[in-house]
């Protein structure tokens, strides 16, 4: 295919867990008309992340003879993988009875979001900084 995967994927987890962090924040509040949406959709994100990181990995090609864009790949991974883990540790904070477990969750899930932002930020940057999967 002419038209890079990884874009086109990466969509599905993001949504789930911004949607996961949402509802998580929601649950704070005892909003009950989401109560149990948080910890299905963060799941579901940390899976379909998956398949998102090996498209990725697969157009890591294209920077190549770029520093500079190479150096924004890294950070961009970086932060890509501290979200799965800060969103895999939320999940399985769900799990465990502690007495600050719940907060706990909350915590890792509103810091993945702030780091799934940074993480877009910088795959951003890569397509309209340095042109990486545009077709010229």
């Amino acid at each position: 295919m002419s038209h890079p995967l990884h874009p086109l994927i990466v969509h599905f987890p993001v949504a789930c867990w911004s949607l996961g962090s949402l509802a998580g924040i929601a649950d704070l509040f005892q909003v009950e008309t989401v109560a149990g949406f948080s910890a299905p959709l963060i799941f579901t994100g940390l899976i379909l992340a998956v398949p998102a990181m090996l498209t990725g990995l697969l157009e890591l090609g294209k920077t190549r003879g770029d520093k500079v864009a190479q150096d924004t790949v890294m950070t961009h991974i970086s932060f890509v993988l501290m979200a799965w883990l800060l969103y895999a540790a939320s999940y399985y904070m769900r799990g465990q009875d502690m007495d600050n477990a719940l907060l706990l969750t909350h915590v890792f899930s509103i810091t993945g979001f702030v780091t799934l932002c940074f993480a877009g930020w910088y795959g951003g940057k890569l397509v309209y900084t340095h042109g990486v999967g545009v077709q010229r």
